[in-house]
């Protein structure tokens, strides 16, 4: 008899692991099955950027440095010849990229209408950090309202609006939207170097046509105004050399 209780007993238990593995299994391929959240879900305040951008009548493409890890020789060079600023800990060259009426529009769309373009950050990509390929800025009256800093090498976005700073993935609509608009607008930034002691960055290797416009106009970075429903502002951005 204690022989037959411990085999009942045992079989009970295996009965009752199994169910319990079958239901995680259930509740998992349900989970995969369903669309991933909009990044409102992951406390991005995707509504905050909208709602900071609303009247802007200025929008800004700003244009970073090399990869200072993937084309380190490059970004000290660019560091130490050119003016350049930073927002946040991301470098930028100090002169603002011409862009058509219809081209602001577009880019601005791109972030601000489609919030299909991003989805829940998936964590640490291993390829050296966030690396800040662009900036779209929109101010209203000469002050900054919100910032998107775009990466095509790890696929991120990073949203700053006063001294709030949310960071998502890019989804793979928004990385070719992204592309598409973004890529063909890069005048500053060498070319990458064979001779470089790096290799080159995602963003080096796709080849985009050259779009014509107008002169470069210079445009003054300034400090990131106080937002009085969302956060006070960060400090302004410092310009880095001559």
């Amino acid at each position: 008899m204690p022989s037959t209780f411990r085999l009942a007993a045992r079989r009970s238990i295996q009965s009752a692991l199994v169910g319990v593995l079958l239901s995680g299994l259930s509740a998992t391929a349900s989970t995969l099955s369903q669309p991933a959240p909009g990044p409102e879900a992951n406390n991005l305040h995707y509504a905050d950027v909208v709602r900071a951008t609303a009247g802007f009548d200025e929008l800004i493409l700003w244009e970073g440095l090399p990869h200072p890890v993937s084309e380190t020789d490059a970004f000290s060079r660019e560091l130490a010849t050119r003016k350049t600023f930073r927002i946040g800990d991301q470098n930028f060259y100090a002169v603002a990229l011409p862009l058509k009426d219809e081209e602001k529009t577009a880019i601005s769309s791109a972030v601000l209408n489609h919030i299909e373009n991003f989805k829940l950050w998936s964590g640490y990509k291993f390829c050296g950090g966030f690396h800040a390929d662009y900036a779209v800025e929109w101010r209203a009256k000469g002050a900054t309202l919100a910032q998107a800093l775009v990466c095509f090498s790890c696929a991120e976005a990073e949203f700053r609006v006063g001294d709030r700073v949310e960071e998502v993935d890019q989804s793979d609509v928004g990385v070719k939207q992204f592309r598409t608009l973004l890529l063909p607008h890069r005048q500053q930034r060498p070319a990458f170097r064979h001779g470089d002691a790096s290799t080159s960055s995602p963003a080096e290797k796709m080849i985009v046509p050259k779009v014509e416009s107008s002169a470069p106009t210079p445009i003054t970075p300034r400090e990131l105004p106080k937002m009085e429903v969302l956060a006070p502002p960060v400090e302004p951005p410092a310009t880095n050399r001559k």
